[in-house]
Protein backbone atom coordinates (compact mmCIF):
# COMPACT_ATOMS: atom_id res chain seq x y z
CA UNK A 1 0.00 0.00 0.00
CA UNK A 2 2.93 2.52 1.25
CA UNK A 3 4.05 1.82 -2.29
CA UNK A 4 0.68 2.40 -4.35
CA UNK A 5 0.90 5.44 -2.56
CA UNK A 6 3.99 6.57 -3.23
CA UNK A 7 3.83 5.94 -6.78
CA UNK A 8 0.54 8.67 -7.19
CA UNK A 9 2.50 11.18 -5.77
CA UNK A 10 5.24 10.56 -8.19
CA UNK A 11 2.91 10.39 -10.71
CA UNK A 12 0.81 13.81 -9.54
CA UNK A 13 4.25 15.21 -9.21
CA UNK A 14 5.65 14.36 -12.73
CA UNK A 15 2.31 15.04 -14.20
CA UNK A 16 2.45 18.44 -12.72
CA UNK A 17 6.03 19.00 -13.85
CA UNK A 18 5.29 17.67 -17.81
CA UNK A 19 2.14 20.38 -17.59
CA UNK A 20 4.88 23.26 -16.87
CA UNK A 21 7.43 21.73 -19.78
CA UNK A 22 4.99 21.39 -22.13
CA UNK A 23 4.66 22.92 -25.47
CA UNK A 24 3.62 26.83 -25.22
CA UNK A 25 3.36 29.29 -27.31
CA UNK A 26 7.02 30.41 -28.59
CA UNK A 27 7.82 33.58 -30.43
CA UNK A 28 9.17 33.17 -33.81
CA UNK A 29 13.17 33.86 -34.18
CA UNK A 30 12.17 37.35 -36.24
CA UNK A 31 8.82 38.78 -35.92
CA UNK A 32 6.83 41.91 -37.33
CA UNK A 33 6.34 44.80 -36.30
CA UNK A 34 2.51 45.33 -36.05
CA UNK A 35 -0.88 43.17 -35.97
CA UNK A 36 -1.46 40.26 -38.47
CA UNK A 37 -4.95 39.80 -39.45
CA UNK A 38 -4.43 36.64 -42.02
CA UNK A 39 -2.01 33.77 -42.94
CA UNK A 40 -2.08 30.94 -45.59
CA UNK A 41 0.28 28.31 -46.49
CA UNK A 42 2.61 29.06 -49.87
CA UNK A 43 4.37 27.61 -52.46
CA UNK A 44 6.31 26.33 -49.32
CA UNK A 45 5.99 29.25 -47.25
CA UNK A 46 3.64 31.13 -45.17
CA UNK A 47 1.86 34.06 -46.27
CA UNK A 48 0.93 36.79 -43.16
CA UNK A 49 -0.79 40.10 -44.00
CA UNK A 50 -2.13 42.94 -41.82
CA UNK A 51 -0.60 46.12 -40.28
CA UNK A 52 2.86 45.87 -40.07
CA UNK A 53 5.04 47.36 -42.21
CA UNK A 54 8.83 45.55 -40.85
CA UNK A 55 9.13 42.08 -40.95
CA UNK A 56 12.64 40.69 -39.70
CA UNK A 57 14.27 43.93 -40.13
CA UNK A 58 12.91 44.17 -43.18
CA UNK A 59 10.76 46.53 -44.84
CA UNK A 60 7.85 44.48 -46.51
CA UNK A 61 4.46 46.59 -46.09
CA UNK A 62 2.08 44.98 -45.11
CA UNK A 63 2.69 41.66 -46.88
CA UNK A 64 5.63 38.88 -46.06
CA UNK A 65 6.18 35.23 -46.66
CA UNK A 66 8.02 33.29 -43.48
CA UNK A 67 10.22 30.12 -45.06
CA UNK A 68 10.52 29.25 -41.16
CA UNK A 69 13.50 31.47 -40.64
CA UNK A 70 13.67 34.20 -42.13
CA UNK A 71 10.87 36.72 -43.88
CA UNK A 72 10.87 37.83 -47.52
CA UNK A 73 8.78 40.81 -48.95
CA UNK A 74 6.64 40.71 -51.91
CA UNK A 75 7.73 43.31 -53.99
CA UNK A 76 7.07 46.61 -52.53
CA UNK A 77 4.06 45.36 -50.50
CA UNK A 78 0.77 47.46 -50.19
CA UNK A 79 0.61 50.99 -50.00
CA UNK A 80 -1.26 53.65 -49.54
CA UNK A 81 -1.56 56.66 -46.82
CA UNK A 82 -3.51 53.93 -44.57
CA UNK A 83 -3.44 50.63 -45.44
CA UNK A 84 -5.10 47.68 -43.93
CA UNK A 85 -4.79 44.57 -45.62
CA UNK A 86 -7.62 41.96 -43.93
CA UNK A 87 -7.58 38.63 -46.00
CA UNK A 88 -5.10 36.67 -47.48
CA UNK A 89 -5.91 33.50 -50.21
CA UNK A 90 -4.26 31.44 -52.12
CA UNK A 91 -5.40 30.19 -55.32
CA UNK A 92 -3.98 28.37 -58.16
CA UNK A 93 -0.43 29.25 -57.02
CA UNK A 94 -1.26 33.01 -56.69
CA UNK A 95 -1.84 35.14 -53.80
CA UNK A 96 -4.86 37.42 -53.34
CA UNK A 97 -4.58 39.76 -51.32
CA UNK A 98 -7.44 42.42 -49.90
CA UNK A 99 -8.54 45.15 -47.62
CA UNK A 100 -7.97 49.28 -47.50
CA UNK A 101 -5.36 50.00 -49.88
CA UNK A 102 -4.62 51.92 -53.09
CA UNK A 103 -1.77 50.17 -55.13
CA UNK A 104 0.27 47.01 -55.05
CA UNK A 105 3.56 47.62 -55.51
CA UNK A 106 3.93 50.07 -58.25
CA UNK A 107 0.77 49.13 -59.65
CA UNK A 108 -2.46 51.11 -58.70
CA UNK A 109 -5.07 48.55 -57.47
CA UNK A 110 -8.03 49.95 -54.90
CA UNK A 111 -8.61 47.16 -52.13
CA UNK A 112 -7.16 43.91 -53.78
CA UNK A 113 -4.59 42.88 -55.96
CA UNK A 114 -3.07 39.18 -56.97
CA UNK A 115 0.33 38.16 -56.75
CA UNK A 116 1.45 36.45 -59.98
CA UNK A 117 4.76 34.99 -57.98
CA UNK A 118 7.20 37.87 -59.45
CA UNK A 119 5.07 41.10 -59.74
CA UNK A 120 1.51 42.65 -58.19
CA UNK A 121 -1.67 42.62 -60.85
CA UNK A 122 -4.65 45.12 -60.37
CA UNK A 123 -7.81 43.80 -60.40
CA UNK A 124 -9.70 46.74 -59.39
CA UNK A 125 -9.28 50.39 -60.16
CA UNK A 126 -12.06 51.11 -57.81
CA UNK A 127 -13.86 50.09 -54.93
CA UNK A 128 -15.64 52.06 -52.47
CA UNK A 129 -15.42 50.57 -48.86
CA UNK A 130 -12.90 47.66 -47.43
CA UNK A 131 -13.22 44.09 -48.95
CA UNK A 132 -12.56 41.83 -45.46
CA UNK A 133 -12.31 38.32 -46.82
CA UNK A 134 -11.77 36.01 -49.95
CA UNK A 135 -13.10 32.81 -51.09
CA UNK A 136 -13.02 30.86 -54.17
CA UNK A 137 -16.23 29.00 -55.38
CA UNK A 138 -16.42 26.94 -58.81
CA UNK A 139 -13.36 28.22 -59.64
CA UNK A 140 -13.95 31.97 -59.59
CA UNK A 141 -12.95 34.48 -56.50
CA UNK A 142 -15.43 36.31 -54.33
CA UNK A 143 -14.82 39.19 -52.55
CA UNK A 144 -16.92 40.73 -49.60
CA UNK A 145 -17.16 43.18 -47.06
CA UNK A 146 -18.35 46.85 -46.53
CA UNK A 147 -18.18 47.63 -50.30
CA UNK A 148 -21.49 48.35 -52.86
CA UNK A 149 -19.81 48.84 -56.03
CA UNK A 150 -16.37 47.51 -57.48
CA UNK A 151 -15.01 48.83 -60.98
CA UNK A 152 -18.05 50.89 -61.42
CA UNK A 153 -20.25 47.54 -61.01
CA UNK A 154 -22.61 47.64 -58.34
CA UNK A 155 -21.67 44.46 -56.00
CA UNK A 156 -24.08 45.09 -52.69
CA UNK A 157 -21.35 43.77 -50.75
CA UNK A 158 -20.41 40.82 -52.15
CA UNK A 159 -18.56 40.33 -56.10
CA UNK A 160 -17.19 37.40 -58.04
CA UNK A 161 -13.81 37.82 -60.28
CA UNK A 162 -14.35 36.04 -63.19
CA UNK A 163 -10.15 36.30 -63.97
CA UNK A 164 -11.08 39.01 -66.20
CA UNK A 165 -14.05 41.27 -64.86
CA UNK A 166 -16.00 41.75 -61.55
CA UNK A 167 -19.53 40.58 -61.32
CA UNK A 168 -22.20 41.30 -58.70
CA UNK A 169 -23.60 38.31 -57.26
CA UNK A 170 -27.40 37.97 -58.05
CA UNK A 171 -28.94 41.15 -55.95
CA UNK A 172 -26.10 40.79 -53.33
CA UNK A 173 -26.18 40.91 -49.42
CA UNK A 174 -28.09 43.65 -47.50
CA UNK A 175 -26.80 44.91 -44.14
CA UNK A 176 -23.71 46.76 -43.43
CA UNK A 177 -20.55 44.54 -43.62
CA UNK A 178 -19.95 40.43 -44.53
CA UNK A 179 -17.19 39.04 -41.83
CA UNK A 180 -16.59 35.53 -43.22
CA UNK A 181 -17.16 33.28 -46.53
CA UNK A 182 -16.95 29.43 -46.31
CA UNK A 183 -17.74 26.94 -49.37
CA UNK A 184 -20.21 23.88 -47.43
CA UNK A 185 -21.76 21.21 -49.16
CA UNK A 186 -21.39 22.50 -52.96
CA UNK A 187 -22.31 26.35 -51.75
CA UNK A 188 -21.10 29.18 -50.54
CA UNK A 189 -22.18 30.62 -47.11
CA UNK A 190 -21.62 34.21 -46.27
CA UNK A 191 -22.31 35.80 -42.33
CA UNK A 192 -22.38 38.93 -40.42
CA UNK A 193 -24.38 41.99 -39.65
CA UNK A 194 -26.65 41.26 -42.98
CA UNK A 195 -30.39 41.61 -42.50
CA UNK A 196 -31.01 40.13 -45.89
CA UNK A 197 -30.18 38.38 -49.13
CA UNK A 198 -31.51 39.39 -52.59
CA UNK A 199 -33.91 41.50 -50.26
CA UNK A 200 -34.71 38.22 -48.31
CA UNK A 201 -34.93 38.14 -44.66
CA UNK A 202 -31.55 36.08 -43.62
CA UNK A 203 -30.70 37.01 -39.67
CA UNK A 204 -27.34 37.09 -40.31
CA UNK A 205 -26.28 33.98 -42.46
CA UNK A 206 -27.47 33.26 -46.68
CA UNK A 207 -25.78 30.83 -48.81
CA UNK A 208 -25.36 30.85 -52.57
CA UNK A 209 -25.95 28.03 -54.67
CA UNK A 210 -24.11 29.55 -57.69
CA UNK A 211 -27.40 30.97 -59.35
CA UNK A 212 -29.65 32.11 -56.44
CA UNK A 213 -29.33 33.14 -52.84
CA UNK A 214 -31.22 31.02 -49.87
CA UNK A 215 -31.55 31.44 -46.53
CA UNK A 216 -30.12 29.44 -43.42
CA UNK A 217 -33.00 27.96 -41.17
CA UNK A 218 -34.19 30.53 -38.99
CA UNK A 219 -30.56 31.82 -39.40
CA UNK A 220 -28.43 32.79 -36.09
CA UNK A 221 -29.09 34.76 -33.19
CA UNK A 222 -28.21 38.28 -33.17
CA UNK A 223 -25.16 40.34 -31.76
CA UNK A 224 -22.51 40.77 -33.88
CA UNK A 225 -24.18 38.61 -36.74
CA UNK A 226 -21.23 36.01 -36.59
CA UNK A 227 -17.79 36.48 -37.04
CA UNK A 228 -16.41 33.23 -38.86
CA UNK A 229 -17.34 30.05 -40.62
CA UNK A 230 -15.69 26.34 -40.53
CA UNK A 231 -16.69 22.82 -41.07
CA UNK A 232 -16.04 20.54 -38.38
CA UNK A 233 -16.93 17.17 -37.96
CA UNK A 234 -19.62 17.40 -41.23
CA UNK A 235 -21.38 20.45 -39.96
CA UNK A 236 -20.49 24.16 -40.62
CA UNK A 237 -19.94 26.01 -37.40
CA UNK A 238 -20.83 29.68 -37.08
CA UNK A 239 -19.13 31.65 -34.67
CA UNK A 240 -19.49 33.41 -32.55
CA UNK A 241 -22.20 35.26 -30.85
CA UNK A 242 -21.24 37.36 -27.32
CA UNK A 243 -24.31 37.17 -25.02
CA UNK A 244 -25.03 37.68 -21.24
CA UNK A 245 -25.08 33.58 -21.56
CA UNK A 246 -21.02 33.96 -22.86
CA UNK A 247 -19.51 33.05 -26.02
CA UNK A 248 -21.74 31.36 -28.31
CA UNK A 249 -20.95 29.03 -31.65
CA UNK A 250 -23.95 27.49 -33.75
CA UNK A 251 -23.65 24.64 -36.32
CA UNK A 252 -25.84 23.46 -39.31
CA UNK A 253 -26.04 20.39 -40.99
CA UNK A 254 -27.62 21.13 -43.79
CA UNK A 255 -31.30 21.19 -42.54
CA UNK A 256 -30.91 22.62 -38.93
CA UNK A 257 -29.46 25.32 -36.91
CA UNK A 258 -28.73 24.38 -33.38
CA UNK A 259 -25.76 25.31 -30.68
CA UNK A 260 -22.46 23.92 -31.17
CA UNK A 261 -21.37 25.47 -27.57
CA UNK A 262 -21.60 28.20 -25.26
CA UNK A 263 -19.03 28.81 -22.30
CA UNK A 264 -19.10 31.83 -20.17
CA UNK A 265 -15.53 33.11 -20.33
CA UNK A 266 -14.34 31.54 -23.25
CA UNK A 267 -13.90 34.59 -25.39
CA UNK A 268 -14.48 32.39 -28.90
CA UNK A 269 -13.84 33.89 -31.92
CA UNK A 270 -14.27 33.50 -36.03
CA UNK A 271 -10.64 32.27 -36.41
CA UNK A 272 -11.10 28.45 -36.77
CA UNK A 273 -8.38 25.59 -37.34
CA UNK A 274 -8.64 21.78 -37.36
CA UNK A 275 -4.70 21.11 -36.89
CA UNK A 276 -4.00 17.53 -35.71
CA UNK A 277 -7.76 16.19 -35.49
CA UNK A 278 -8.44 18.92 -33.07
CA UNK A 279 -10.52 22.06 -33.51
CA UNK A 280 -9.05 25.53 -32.32
CA UNK A 281 -10.75 28.85 -31.89
CA UNK A 282 -10.48 31.72 -29.85
CA UNK A 283 -9.42 35.53 -29.19
CA UNK A 284 -7.56 33.43 -26.61
CA UNK A 285 -6.66 30.47 -27.92
CA UNK A 286 -8.71 27.32 -26.99
CA UNK A 287 -9.23 24.31 -28.23
CA UNK A 288 -12.07 21.48 -28.35
CA UNK A 289 -12.66 19.07 -25.46
CA UNK A 290 -14.71 16.15 -27.21
CA UNK A 291 -14.85 14.48 -23.61
CA UNK A 292 -16.29 17.43 -21.88
CA UNK A 293 -17.39 19.28 -24.68
CA UNK A 294 -16.43 22.45 -23.35
CA UNK A 295 -13.35 24.85 -24.71
CA UNK A 296 -10.14 24.65 -23.08
CA UNK A 297 -7.07 26.85 -22.97
CA UNK A 298 -4.10 26.56 -25.29
CA UNK A 299 -0.35 27.77 -23.32
CA UNK A 300 -0.30 30.30 -21.65
CA UNK A 301 -2.66 33.21 -22.54
CA UNK A 302 -1.86 35.93 -25.18
CA UNK A 303 -4.23 37.77 -26.64
CA UNK A 304 -6.40 38.55 -28.78
CA UNK A 305 -5.32 35.94 -31.84
CA UNK A 306 -6.68 37.00 -35.36
CA UNK A 307 -5.67 34.20 -36.79
CA UNK A 308 -4.56 30.32 -37.15
CA UNK A 309 -2.42 28.60 -40.03
CA UNK A 310 -0.93 25.12 -39.98
CA UNK A 311 3.07 25.15 -41.82
CA UNK A 312 5.62 22.98 -42.04
CA UNK A 313 3.43 20.44 -39.65
CA UNK A 314 3.40 22.80 -37.41
CA UNK A 315 0.60 25.34 -35.52
CA UNK A 316 0.70 29.12 -35.81
CA UNK A 317 -1.39 31.87 -34.55
CA UNK A 318 -0.97 35.72 -35.05
CA UNK A 319 -2.87 38.92 -33.95
CA UNK A 320 -2.42 41.97 -31.94
CA UNK A 321 -0.50 40.27 -28.99
CA UNK A 322 2.77 42.09 -27.56
CA UNK A 323 3.79 38.98 -25.74
CA UNK A 324 4.22 35.15 -25.67
CA UNK A 325 4.52 32.66 -22.90
CA UNK A 326 5.59 36.30 -20.72
CA UNK A 327 8.35 37.27 -23.08
CA UNK A 328 8.97 39.46 -25.91
CA UNK A 329 6.94 38.09 -28.92
CA UNK A 330 5.44 40.39 -31.19
CA UNK A 331 2.34 39.46 -33.01
CA UNK A 332 2.87 36.26 -34.09
CA UNK A 333 4.00 32.91 -32.26
CA UNK A 334 3.96 29.31 -32.97
CA UNK A 335 3.04 26.12 -30.65
CA UNK A 336 6.44 24.73 -29.31
CA UNK A 337 8.80 24.08 -26.64
CA UNK A 338 9.83 27.04 -24.79
CA UNK A 339 13.26 25.80 -24.51
CA UNK A 340 14.39 25.32 -27.94
CA UNK A 341 13.85 21.52 -27.80
CA UNK A 342 10.89 20.11 -30.27
CA UNK A 343 9.42 17.02 -29.61
CA UNK A 344 11.09 15.39 -32.86
CA UNK A 345 9.03 12.39 -34.58
CA UNK A 346 12.32 12.34 -37.26
CA UNK A 347 12.26 8.52 -38.43
CA UNK A 348 15.96 9.13 -37.51
CA UNK A 349 14.88 8.85 -34.19
CA UNK A 350 12.59 5.87 -33.95
CA UNK A 351 12.82 3.66 -31.46
CA UNK A 352 11.06 0.50 -29.81
CA UNK A 353 10.67 0.94 -25.81
CA UNK A 354 9.35 -2.32 -24.21
CA UNK A 355 8.29 -3.53 -22.03
CA UNK A 356 6.68 -0.06 -20.71
CA UNK A 357 5.76 -0.07 -18.30
CA UNK A 358 8.85 -2.19 -16.72
CA UNK A 359 9.27 -3.78 -13.74
CA UNK A 360 13.37 -4.06 -13.96
CA UNK A 361 14.85 -3.92 -17.44
CA UNK A 362 13.80 -2.05 -20.45
CA UNK A 363 14.85 -3.11 -24.03
CA UNK A 364 15.80 0.21 -26.72
CA UNK A 365 15.17 -0.93 -30.24
CA UNK A 366 16.48 2.11 -32.43
CA UNK A 367 14.96 1.19 -35.91
CA UNK A 368 17.39 4.06 -37.24
CA UNK A 369 20.57 5.29 -35.09
CA UNK A 370 22.42 7.34 -37.98
CA UNK A 371 21.57 10.50 -35.89
CA UNK A 372 21.44 9.53 -32.34
CA UNK A 373 24.88 10.04 -30.23
CA UNK A 374 23.41 9.76 -26.61
CA UNK A 375 21.05 8.89 -24.73
CA UNK A 376 20.24 9.63 -21.21
CA UNK A 377 17.46 8.87 -18.11
CA UNK A 378 16.41 10.94 -15.91
CA UNK A 379 13.67 11.13 -12.86
CA UNK A 380 10.63 12.87 -12.26
CA UNK A 381 13.08 14.87 -10.06
CA UNK A 382 15.21 15.95 -12.77
CA UNK A 383 17.93 14.19 -11.80
CA UNK A 384 20.28 11.97 -13.74
CA UNK A 385 19.88 8.94 -13.55
CA UNK A 386 21.35 6.71 -17.08
CA UNK A 387 23.78 8.00 -19.78
CA UNK A 388 24.90 6.04 -22.71
CA UNK A 389 27.07 7.48 -25.38
CA UNK A 390 26.76 6.12 -28.98
CA UNK A 391 24.29 3.62 -28.81
CA UNK A 392 24.31 0.53 -30.98
CA UNK A 393 20.78 -1.31 -32.23
CA UNK A 394 20.11 -2.56 -29.33
CA UNK A 395 20.72 -1.75 -25.55
CA UNK A 396 18.97 -2.70 -22.49
CA UNK A 397 19.03 -0.35 -19.31
CA UNK A 398 18.78 -2.43 -16.30
CA UNK A 399 15.99 -0.26 -14.29
CA UNK A 400 16.07 -2.89 -11.38
CA UNK A 401 16.88 -1.12 -8.81
CA UNK A 402 15.65 2.14 -9.27
CA UNK A 403 12.59 3.59 -7.14
CA UNK A 404 9.44 3.08 -8.84
CA UNK A 405 7.84 6.01 -11.05
CA UNK A 406 8.62 8.16 -14.23
CA UNK A 407 10.92 8.59 -15.99
CA UNK A 408 12.13 10.17 -19.27
CA UNK A 409 14.52 9.04 -21.96
CA UNK A 410 16.14 11.08 -24.06
CA UNK A 411 17.86 10.67 -27.44
CA UNK A 412 19.74 13.56 -28.93
CA UNK A 413 22.33 14.37 -31.65
CA UNK A 414 24.31 17.80 -32.11
CA UNK A 415 21.01 19.50 -33.66
CA UNK A 416 17.80 17.28 -31.91
CA UNK A 417 16.35 15.86 -29.05
CA UNK A 418 13.40 13.62 -28.60
CA UNK A 419 12.06 12.55 -25.54
CA UNK A 420 10.17 9.32 -24.29
CA UNK A 421 8.61 8.29 -21.00
CA UNK A 422 9.12 5.15 -19.19
CA UNK A 423 6.85 3.63 -15.91
CA UNK A 424 9.20 1.73 -13.19
CA UNK A 425 6.52 -0.36 -11.81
Amino acid sequence: MKKITLLLILLLFCQLSIKSQAMNWVPLTQTVNFSVFSMAAYNGSMVAVGLFTNAGGTQVNHVAAWNGSTWTAFGQGIRSSVSTVAKVLVFNNEVYVAGRFDSAGVVASKNIAKWNGSNWVSMAASCNNIIWCLATYNNEIYAAGSFTTINGVNASHIAKWNGTAWQAVGAGLQGTNVNDLYVYQNELYAVGPIDSAAHIACNHIARWNGSAWNTVSTGVPSGNGGLGLYEWQSKLLIGANTTSLGAEIHQWDGTNVSLFSQQIGALCYGNFLAFNNKLYNGAIPLVWNTSTLLWDSVGTKIYPVNTFCEYNSELYCAGAFTTTNGSNGNYIAKMGFPTGIKNNTDENFAMNIFPNPTNDKVQMDFENKTLINKVTLSNCLGQLVYVLNNPISKQEIDMSSFPSGIYFLKAESKERQSFFKIIKE
